[in-house]
């Protein structure tokens, strides 16, 4: 399991302001393609969460050392801040593959026990293998990671309660307002996470609830005319002047889409509330400082998810348990599969020597024998060969089970 390997940012080692500053453009498969050839990898893998960067790889001849190069490579030009490879996490062979199955697991969430991760860890080997970046061994691994993660879920407590980075987000907007049903929210942003929002928002029983999105045509699509839906550049325009008590953004822009002018027009002066989900952060640096009590970051919810991590170290064990019946299981569904890649070319072997006895070898005493006594030997060389090509793939099931 060597050619597994997997390169990660995190929220344990880096503030998470540095981890978004990680995160590449959306959809640049571009630059991946370029790394892929470049390095000879076989198959290559990029999540992007609001907590963790991931980069897993398959590949035969790819020395852990060569991360370093990979991602000065990977974020030349990008990322604003240098990459301090003390604190990266690299993880090679069966470690690789344990890791991806405690990220999907969601034991090295940001909240303990959240799903969302393994949605989104589904989703970025969907649009790796569409874009042809990964294959059948990344496969592989991602279906054992959703195996386990389904295990995990089911048959432990750490997901009894639905807790995620959002809806400890709404949990907080809650406490700085109380009578949150009552109130104005604009939604900035309109992807899963405000998504996820907008529905505990309405189970609140939240009515007076406006969306801006760079594109409004896919929100309109999911909304209607449930809600008003504007373009983000409509409230940029310094003629807008509608008043919220509440802004939460989490849009997939790299660079701040909310200043302190757009905060001032458009929250009220009375009590109120700023959530910023977005990782690199949707709100330029002086806004938590000129709102700091309205104000709910990312970081705000680090607190609350390490007392979840303390409220549930009970059930991690029980995690850990199922996450290493699955890596077994995994070796053993690896091994085999290479045992019967590296078996695929007996049956033409075999063929071949067979071929080689009749044409060659013993020719001449078979030109001595009767046509009947031919058909017999034809017979038993055809039943040797069948049973040589099952013997192999037999033994290697029953090593591999």
């Amino acid at each position: 399991m060597k050619a597994f390997k997997v390169a990660s940012f995190n929220h344990t080692k880096y503030p998470l302001a540095d981890v978004g500053k990680f995160q590449l453009p959306e959809n640049d498969f571009e630059l991946l393609h370029m790394l892929k050839a470049k390095y000879q990898i076989e198959e290559l893998q990029y999540l992007n969460t609001c907590n963790r960067v991931e980069i897993i790889i398959y590949s035969q001849n790819f020395p852990k050392q060569e991360f370093a190069n990979l991602f000065a490579d990977l974020y030349q030009g990008i990322a604003p801040c240098t990459i301090d490879f003390d604190q990266l996490e690299i993880y090679e062979g069966k470690f690789a593959v344990e890791h991806w199955l405690t990220v999907a697991g969601s034991l090295k969430s940001l909240v303990l026990g959240e799903r969302e991760i393994l949605t989104q860890c589904r989703a970025s080997f969907e649009k790796c293998r569409k874009e042809l970046l990964c294959a059948d061994n990344l496969r592989l691994l991602n279906q054992a990671a959703v195996e386990c993660a389904k295990d995990i879920f089911t048959n432990t407590g750490v997901a009894t309660r639905p807790v995620s980075v959002v809806y400890l987000a709404f949990r907080e907007l809650q406490n700085k307002l109380p009578d949150l049903k009552s109130k104005n929210i604009l939604l900035v942003g309109f992807g899963q996470t405000n998504q996820t929002m907008l529905k505990f928002l309405e189970k609140e029983g939240c009515a007076s609830i406006s969306i801006a999105n760079r594109t409004t045509d896919k929100v309109l699509d999911q909304v209607g005319s449930k809600y008003p839906v504007y373009p983000l550049s409509h409230l940029n325009n310094t003629d807008a002047s509608q008043s919220y008590d509440a802004i939460v953004s989490c849009t997939s822009a790299t660079t701040a889409v909310v200043n302190v002018d757009f905060v001032d027009r458009h929250l009220t002066k009375s009590k109120s509330a700023l959530v910023d989900l977005a990782l690199p952060s949707d709100y330029c640096e002086d806004v938590p400082v000129s709102y700091a009590s309205s104000y709910i970051g990312i970081e705000t919810l680090k607190a609350e998810s390490l007392r979840n991590l303390e409220e549930r170290k009970s059930e991690v064990s029980d995690c850990k348990a199922i996450i290493a019946e699955r890596l077994r299981l995994f070796a053993n569904i690896y091994n085999e599969r290479l045992a019967i890649k590296a078996f695929k070319d007996i049956p033409t072997e075999i063929a071949r020597i067979k071929a080689k006895a009749i044409s060659e070898v013993f020719a001449k005493d078979l030109s001595t024998l009767g046509d009947q006594e031919k058909q017999v030997v034809a017979q038993i060389l055809d039943y040797m060969e069948r049973k040589c090509v099952a013997v192999p793939m037999k033994v290697a099931k029953k090593v591999f089970s």
